[in-house]
């Protein structure tokens, strides 16, 4: 969650300087200005096979799984 206070902005943030300064690279959700919708508890897990792994509860109603790989994040970075 990229806020203190709020959770209805979910992201994929990197750091290149041993964590001191983040950079979002992706919004996983994003309902800026629907703050009644909360997206929380975010784990991040990579599999054997080299896939990402992210589950967390969306909108206080259900689990939602978002399974990435390598691909897709160096895309990201460039």
């Amino acid at each position: 969650n990229n806020s203190p206070d709020q959770r209805n902005i979910l992201s994929l943030a990197y750091s290149e300087d041993n964590c001191q300064q983040w950079a979002v690279i992706h919004d996983f959700e994003n309902e800026s200005k629907m703050r009644a919708n909360r997206f929380s508890y975010p784990t991040l897990i990579q599999s054997k096979g080299g896939s990402y792994h992210m589950l967390y509860t969306w909108k206080r109603t259900h689990i939602k799984h978002v399974e990435f790989n390598d691909v897709w994040l160096e895309g990201l970075l460039k």
